[in-house]
């Protein structure tokens, strides 16, 4: 079985992989290792590679081997970050198992293949015990060891194994109706889900498990931008605040689930994913080796969903799709209202995005609204109503100044608990012990209407005092953006409708935003500032994640002020933010269109 043209023709080139497995090290995570191995062991088997059956693959295919024991605990587990980590092996074991099954005809005919071969059988063997009584910390894990645990009993024939795939199977798999897994993440583990139990079914036959790998696939497709990234804002994990992440994940249980059920959609679904992302799929190639089913043609294409309205009720996400136009709506963060040291939580949903809007390869990758009120953050609303695509959504937030402690709580040594009565700060006076008085309010209302081509957002506030907010809108760095039509850093007066356009350098792709506040304010909006305490998040977020780069200097922001420089390039994505300000009590329009 040869691997599909469009992914072999950019296998790595032999010299950089043997680069690589010279700066192994000690410290070389074994995941890493893992993927080196497997892509040495294509280059090894692959008919096309210009290295097929070379012996200096097959000799640096044993090199790697013996680095992979290396990496492996006394007790059978690797070290990912994680210390001592049965999931993070069981990532390795399911890697390692596809590279030994593709070398399994081989391994008595070729002595370094056997060398190789019999190194990564050790690891797989000495592994054994940990994913068999090991635990997990995340939802998706349960089936990562489901999926390694099927590869060992393949190998190994060990009851134990099997016993343990039905002890983790037996709590159900997490699919809710709208066909999300619980992390709901839509970029990276509903993924990683998707692909292990198609992997427990291959090497089980436990066919049951495939009804939720079929419900996702289906629901994924929803989530799909017209350039190809993936839509991300409900997600619970890292990628709910990526923006930049595709469907490349999905590659192989697409192709395999198009086989298995004669899906058109998903056989349309695995093509687009080798047109458009063949370079990320290296790391699955070695399946087409391991899988024999992949041997199978797929049936026929058909086409992926490009018009539809699409609530995800149980996410609290609705998808808008009019060919090239996509538009989000979502009201579903897991925190409201925004915990002020918090930062984003694997776990749980806390992105503030309201709504995301494409045409083509122009985007503006989120648009939220930020209130200056106490540092509460970012708007999060919930859904109060919604129908033919229009959403009324409201925010509340409460404030208040705390009283003095009554008699019975008070220490004359002036010595008190650490405490806090509402997420925002911490003190060593019993916080949430105090009455109240001068509460503060902010009330907005929020409607959202999502048409064809054009998607309108109107808010409302109330507040007992005035409060500015702003809409913030990112872009990706390198799109065009004109104000009134002007040459870039011209500006726009905020007691006339303000009309920017942004288009992609690559397309003719355009979205024209026009805003209009009904009381325009001076305030300058700054990202250091912005509801106080977003940018602890957006530091943590770049700290951990690496997802963006919010370099505002040169470009314009919808009022007079030029834009601040604010925070480094780093790898990852490069996204540039403007600001619509607008004063509360009151009331503004922010409308994004696609022009034709």
């Amino acid at each position: 079985m040869a691997v599909p043209g469009s992914i072999s023709e950019r296998l790595p080139n032999f010299d950089t992989l043997a680069g690589e497995l010279d700066h192994i090290s000690a410290c070389t995570c074994a995941r890493s290792v893992a993927a080196l191995l497997n892509k040495l062991i294509l280059l090894w088997l692959d008919p096309a590679s210009l290295w097929y059956r070379k012996e200096e693959v097959a000799g640096s295919l044993a090199a790697a081997a013996t680095a992979l024991r290396e990496t492996q605990n006394a007790d059978g587990t690797i070290t990912s970050v994680n210390l001592n980590s049965p999931p993070d092996t069981g990532f390795v074991v399911q890697e390692v198992s596809c590279g030994l099954r593709a070398l399994r005809p081989f391994r008595n005919e070729f002595p370094l293949i056997a060398a190789a071969y019999s190194r990564m059988h050790g690891f797989l063997d000495r592994a054994r015990r940990c994913i068999a009584d090991g635990g997990i910390h995340t939802p998706n894990h349960r089936w990562v060891l489901c999926a390694a645990l099927a590869a060992l009993h393949e190998e190994f024939s060990d009851r134990r194994l099997s016993e343990r795939i039905e002890q983790w199977l037996a709590e159900g798999i997490d699919i809710d109706r709208d066909g999300q897994f619980s992390e709901r993440s839509s970029a990276i583990y509903s993924a990683v889900s998707c692909q292990c139990l198609v992997e427990v079914y291959l090497l089980t036959g436990r066919t049951h498990v495939l009804d939720a790998v079929r419900r996702n696939l289906h629901a994924t497709l929803r989530l799909l931008h017209p350039d190809g990234r993936m839509e991300t804002s409900a997600s619970r994990r890292q990628d709910q605040f990526r923006t930049n992440l595709t469907m490349s994940r999905y590659y192989f249980p697409y192709r395999v689930m198009a086989i298995l059920d004669a899906d058109a959609e998903f056989s349309a679904a695995a093509e687009y994913i080798e047109q458009r992302h063949s370079p990320a799929l290296t790391d699955e190639a070695i399946r087409f080796y391991s899988f024999p089913i992949l041997e199978r043609p797929m049936p026929r294409a058909g086409h992926l969903p490009q018009r539809y309205g699409h609530l995800f009720g149980e996410s609290g996400l609705y998808r808008h799709r009019h060919d090239s136009v996509s538009a989000s709506v979502f009201f579903g963060s897991d925190e409201t209202p925004d915990p002020a040291i918090g930062g984003m939580a694997s776990g749980r949903a806390t992105s503030p995005n309201l709504v995301t809007f494409s045409a083509g390869r122009s985007s503006c990758r989120w648009i939220r609204v930020a209130p200056h009120f106490f540092g509460v953050g970012y708007l999060r609303p919930k859904s109060v109503s919604h129908a033919d695509g229009v959403f009324h959504l409201e925010d509340k937030r409460s404030v208040a100044y705390l009283a003095p402690l009554d008699p019975q709580q008070t220490n004359a040594a002036g010595a008190y608990p650490l405490t806090t009565c509402d997420e925002r700060y911490w003190s060593a006076i019993s916080l949430d012990r105090r009455a109240t008085n001068h509460v503060q309010e902010l009330n907005c209302s929020i409607k959202v209407s999502i048409r064809d081509n054009e998607c309108i957002i109107q808010v409302a506030g109330e507040c007992t005092g005035y409060v500015p907010l702003w809409f913030e809108i990112a872009h990706p760095a390198e799109s065009e953006v004109l104000v009134n039509g002007g040459a870039p850093g011209s500006t726009a007066a905020l007691n006339d409708e303000c009309t920017v356009r942004i288009s992609s350098t690559a397309t003719s792709d355009v979205l024209e935003l026009s805003f209009r506040p009904e009381h325009p304010t001076g305030c300058t909006p700054d990202p250091r500032v912005l509801g106080d305490v977003d940018w602890l998040r957006l530091i943590s977020e770049l700290h951990e994640h690496a997802s963006l780069d919010l370099s505002m200097h040169g470009i314009p922001t919808m009022h007079n002020v030029p834009g601040r420089a604010a925070g480094s390039a780093m790898k990852g994505e490069s996204l540039r933010l403007l600001y619509a300000p607008f004063l509360c009590p009151g009331s503004a329009t922010l409308t994004v269109r696609a022009l034709p």
